[in-house]
């Protein structure tokens, strides 16, 4: 199920877009549709003068909602089209130039919250949550291929050479025990430590030079050296206590703290989790796609959606909040002069025999053909309402049982 939830936000965007386009059927009174709505819209207040363009499209969304869930994933969505889709929207850079500016307003948005928030993560995210993404935290390996990038990096070869150099000077200033003790004998241990820092100076001058090209040098054998140590076995208990020590103090850290940031390093963070969004590509992408779609392209879309329990318990509330959003914008466009304007035209330019068939399949999928007497009284002239027949002699609960492509 993991895996397959990859899927869902491609999926789902094809599905929130074919609402519009969902052709009318009359629905058969024994089945019982596998998600009734919980709650109004939450797009717009409809007035009373719009009740019946909002039951209209509540048992639309309830009708797709039946059929999508019967349609196998790979019929809503084929393999070759989600590539081209992730491809195509990669490349689109006039979409990603006009979403630009709506993402910086969102993140100044953000910001500006998340800067006023008192309340330390911890207390936000809650304790269960909290103690799992410790666990986790604690839990993770160690990639060589990270460690190494990150230990044999030159900003911490540099780190460690200068590391080295100030304690080579430390050591042979810490070694000269006698000259220690003279440094406190009154009169004569100012005039010593003057003497030592004079000393310092001048044999930076002499030595300097040559100890940091050997430091250089040496840094990468280093660095090479805490790689080792970082991988070797008895080292990953403290490692995992290192890293758990630092989620807890992050998450008792004021959220505030956690983003006060200068403009510069918020403006860098901000550019490169843009970027980041924008070049987003899976490792194996394409292997992954594959082996996603062996495994549950024949699976029913119901897979991805959640179930009726799920959404009685409150466990789907993106789910519920987006089918809300969509059930309001569907009732206004059905309001709309637009909608009876397109009615109107259509009532006339339907086929006369009043049959639609379609021959042409999705990868995967079968064959559709879609006829009726409701299609035929949609190509008469005294028709006004194109989705009519979804509602005559049926509320919005056997409407949704509506079964799609016989």
């Amino acid at each position: 199920m993991a895996r397959a939830a990859v899927l869902a936000p491609l999926l789902l965007a094809c599905a929130a877009a074919a609402a519009a386009w969902l052709p009318t059927h009359p629905s058969p009174p024994h089945a019982t549709p596998p998600l009734a709505p919980t709650r109004r819209p939450l797009a717009c207040a409809l007035p009373p003068r719009h009740r019946r363009e909002e039951k209209r499209a509540s048992a639309l969304l309830l009708a797709l909602d039946v059929w999508l869930r019967r349609q196998p994933v790979r019929a809503v969505l084929s393999r070759a089209e989600a590539g081209r889709l992730l491809d195509e929207l990669r490349a689109d850079r006039r979409f990603w130039a006009q979403q630009r500016r709506q993402f910086a307003r969102m993140w100044d948005a953000l910001v500006d919250g998340l800067s006023q928030e008192p309340r330390p993560l911890a207390l936000v995210l809650g304790a269960e949550t909290c103690e799992r993404l410790l666990n986790a935290l604690e839990q993770m390996d160690e990639q060589p291929a990270a460690v190494n990038a990150v230990l044999r990096s030159e900003v911490v070869e540099k780190m460690l050479g200068h590391v080295l150099y100030e304690g080579i000077f430390e050591f042979i200033q810490r070694a000269d025990f006698l000259g220690n003790l003279v440094n406190g004998l009154p009169i004569i241990g100012p005039l010593r430590v003057q003497l030592i820092k004079a000393g310092r100076e001048r044999l930076t001058l002499i030595l300097g030079d040559q100890l940091m090209k050997f430091l250089g040098e040496y840094s990468a054998s280093a660095a090479e050296s805490a790689v080792q140590f970082v991988m070797k076995e008895e080292s990953v208990p403290y490692f995992r206590r290192a890293r758990r020590q630092l989620g807890e103090k992050l998450l008792k850290t004021p959220i505030a703290n956690l983003v006060a940031l200068n403009p510069l390093e918020m403006a860098i963070l901000r550019d490169s989790i843009w970027t980041a969004v924008q070049d987003f590509r899976l490792p194996n992408e394409e292997s992954l796609l594959d082996a996603l779609y062996d495994e549950f392209g024949d699976e029913p879309f119901a897979i991805l959606l959640p179930t009726q329990s799920q959404a009685d318990r409150g466990d789907a509330p993106f789910y519920e909040a987006a089918r809300d959003v969509l059930q309001g914008t569907l009732t206004q466009f059905l309001a709309s002069e637009d909608w009876r304007q397109w009615s109107m035209d259509d009532a006339h330019t339907a086929p006369p025999d009043g049959g639609v068939e379609e021959s042409k399949t999705n990868q995967g999928g079968s064959a559709s053909t879609l006829k009726g007497s409701s299609l035929a009284k949609r190509g008469k002239d005294t028709r006004t309402d194109p989705i009519e027949d979804l509602l005559d002699g049926a509320g919005p609960g056997s409407a949704a049982s509506w079964d799609g492509w016989d």
